[in-house]
């Protein structure tokens, strides 16, 4: 299989990033016999499998109504992204992103809903966790790995503290659950939950993308970066496990 290779400058100096398709999904491809992939988000991985085994597989996609009514919002703020609320990867408490994320549980309390799932890019998802629940030892841990400036997480406790009350005060026995992009697949914590917020659109690094078209052959890698966002996206509206639902 192809191999793509860059090297590329961060806050530990340069670094090398080499990607390849994983070497036993090859060899899981090209096994003797039929082989099925199933794959929620499976239109993102047909070109790769296209490469790999040397011919267009053949497609199903399989459609599936939601199983109990299921009302959808959508709230445009122009800060809940990645250029309103970070800088160089880094949590940046913005009066833009403190709205987005009243706004999201202002919406929340509306209803009667008792179990609130909240998915969001790692280091917000951290920031409402300690605004939440206070800065507990394992969310200052995880901060800390996750490169984000000690100072940032006591400015967005005090920022978010009030939003994030509003969702326990509303009512006694209400329950917050929190996730966060690139950690999905397989989360089952919110597959009872009343009503979830995807807080933020997850677009991709842009040199990760590129460097994917490049092992796949892709020329227009536009296509491909829209796509994995929405894949993303596809993943954490997911998490309500619609389709089960009665």
């Amino acid at each position: 299989a192809p191999v793509a290779f860059r090297v590329e400058g961060s806050a530990q100096g340069r670094v090398c990033v080499v990607s390849q398709v994983r070497e036993a999904f090859v060899e899981a491809l090209k096994r003797d016999g039929a082989v099925v992939v199933t794959d929620a988000n499976v239109d993102l991985h047909v070109p790769l499998i296209a490469r790999v085994v040397g011919y267009e597989p053949r497609v199903l996609d399989l459609v599936v109504a939601d199983g109990a009514p299921v009302s959808r919002t959508l709230l445009r703020r122009g800060g809940a992204n990645r250029a309103g609320g970070f800088a160089h990867g880094r949590l940046v408490v913005s009066d833009e992103l403190v709205r987005a994320v009243r706004a999201a549980f202002a919406w929340a309390c509306e209803g009667d809903a008792q179990t609130l799932g909240v998915i969001t890019f790692r280091p917000l998802r951290l920031a409402i966790e300690a605004a939440y629940d206070g800065p507990t030892a394992g969310v200052v841990a995880a901060w800390r790995e996750a490169g984000q400036k000690p100072e940032t997480l006591a400015a967005a406790v005090a920022a978010l503290k009030p939003a994030v009350a509003s969702w326990r005060g509303a009512s006694e026995g209400r329950v917050l659950l929190l996730g966060h992009y690139q950690a999905l697949r397989g989360l089952n914590l919110m597959a009872d939950a009343d009503a979830r917020v995807t807080l933020g659109d997850p677009w991709p690094n842009l040199g990760d993308v590129r460097h994917a078209c490049a092992v796949l052959g892709i020329d227009e890698w536009e296509g491909r970066f829209e796509a994995m966002a929405r894949a993303e996206l596809e993943q954490a509206h997911g998490r309500l496990r619609t389709v089960h639902r009665a």
